[in-house]
Formats: C-alpha cells, structure tokens, sequence
C-alpha cells in the first residue's frame, strides 16, 4: 500500500482509454481495475474515453462540437475553444493503442 499522507490532497492517477477497446464486456473488467484501485489505498482516479476521429472531426468542424469537452492535466476544458497548439496535443496523447 503507497502511503499518500506527503502528499496534500493525495495523488490522481490519469488513465485514458481509446473507444475502440471499450464495449459492453469491458464494463466490469474497467469496474474491477477502479474497485482493486481504490481498495489498495488509490486516492483518485481520473478515467477518459477518447476518440481520435472525433477530436480530428472537431478540428475539422468545431461547429458540430461545441459541447465536447476534454481532460486537460487538472483540467477540463471545450476542445474547440482551445488554441490550435493545444488541440495538436490533446490529439497526440490520443494515438497511443495498443
């Protein structure tokens, strides 16, 4: 067990998942990796889906997106209202599958 008590407010753990490695079966495997989390003395853990094609359609036409929003290191923010070097980031932190 990892003691959190240095650290004010514990530690988030940032786990991102693609669209396409989540259907209907991996819905308790992702249930089971928060419970075993928390129950080893996880403090906070921060899930996000992400859908490379979708960010690149909102690149495209912010239009059809305004209400997407996205993680952004402690934060979260509208996808289009980011600046284009922000988008380019969130982007490339979406292309990592396995």
């Amino acid at each position: 067990k990892w003691d959190h008590a240095p650290f004010i407010g514990g530690v988030a753990v940032n786990i991102k998942f693609s669209k396409s490695l989540l259907s209907d079966n991996a819905v308790p495997l992702l249930a089971a990796l928060t419970k075993g989390y928390l129950k080893r003395g996880g403090f906070e853990l921060q899930i996000n889906v992400t859908d490379r094609e979708l960010l690149l359609d909102a690149v495209k036409n912010p239009q059809n997106h305004r209400d997407l929003i996205v993680r952004i290191g402690g934060y979260s923010d509208y996808f289009v209202t980011l600046s284009k070097t922000m988008q380019a980031e969130v982007l490339a932190r979406t292309e990592h599958q396995i």
